[in-house]
C-alpha cells in the first residue's frame, strides 16, 4: 500500500491500527472491496475498527485515487507481452495462456490452457472458448512461448490462430491477437512476435 494510503487510515483509525491493516492489504482498493467480517477478524482490529474502516472508504472513495486503479487495454502487444512475460520465465516447454478480456479490453483473468513439449504445444479450441464463455468475456488474446529463443511464429502457430479466429466469430468472441515469446537478439529488438502484425489474422 502506498505511504499516502498508510497516512490516510492512520488519520482515520490511528498509527497502530493503520500500521496493522495496510500490513494485510496491499491496495487500497483491495481493502474496500473485503467484508467487514475479514477485516474485523485481523489480530487486534475488531469489529469497532473495521466499521470505522469501511465507513471511511465509503465515505471518502471519490476522493481517493487509486482506491481502485485503472486497468490498462490490452489490446496492443507491446502492453501485452511486458505482462505476459514472467508467466514464462521459468518454462521449459511449450506452454499456452489464454488471456480473456472485457468489452472495454480490459483483463478478466490469465489462463494457462495447455502445456506442450520443447517445441509444440496443441490447442483445442473447446477448451479456449469453454473458458471465455465460463468468464463472459468478449475478446480473447493467445500468448506461448518458444523455449528455443526464436519467437519466429512455425506454420502450425499460423493454422491453429486462423482456425481460432473463425471459431471465435462464431461465437462472437474476438480473438485479438496470438503472440509468441522468446528473446530478444542483436538483430531484434522485441523479444516476441504478434501474429496480428505480421498480418496472419486476415482469413
Amino acid at each position: 500500500m502506498s505511504p499516502a494510503n498508510i497516512q490516510l487510515l492512520s488519520d482515520v483509525i490511528g498509527v497502530h491500527y493503520g500500521a496493522i491493516i495496510a500490513g494485510r492489504y496491499a491496495e487500497l482498493h483491495e481493502l474496500a472491496d473485503a467484508p467487514v467480517e475479514e477485516i474485523a477478524a485481523i489480530p487486534r482490529i475488531g469489529k469497532s475498527v473495521a466499521k470505522r474502516v469501511k465507513a471511511a472508504l465509503s465515505l471518502g472513495s471519490n476522493a481517493i485515487t487509486d482506491l481502485r486503479p485503472a486497468m490498462p487495454k490490452l489490446e496492443k502487444p507491446e502492453i501485452v507481452a511486458p505482462l505476459m512475460r514472467p508467466y514464462f520465465a521459468s518454462a521449459t516447454t511449450e506452454v499456452l495462456f489464454v488471456i480473456t478480456l472485457t468489452p472495454r479490453r480490459t483483463l478478466i483473468n490469465v489462463n494457462r490452457v495447455a502445456d506442450g513439449t520443447l517445441d509444440c504445444v496443441h490447442i483445442h479450441a473447446r477448451e479456449v472458448f469453454r473458458l471465455a464463455i465460463l468468464q463472459n468475456a468478449s475478446a480473447i488474446v493467445l500468448a506461448h512461448n518458444h523455449p528455443s529463443g526464436d519467437a519466429s511464429p512455425s506454420t502450425a502457430d499460423i493454422s491453429v490462430t486462423r482456425e481460432l479466429i473463425r471459431a471465435g466469430r462464431l461465437l462472437k468472441i474476438d480473438v485479438l491477437d496470438h503472440l509468441i515469446l522468446g528473446h530478444a537478439t542483436p538483430e531484434r529488438e522485441k523479444y516476441w512476435y504478434s501474429l496480428r502484425e505480421l498480418g496472419f489474422f486476415e482469413v
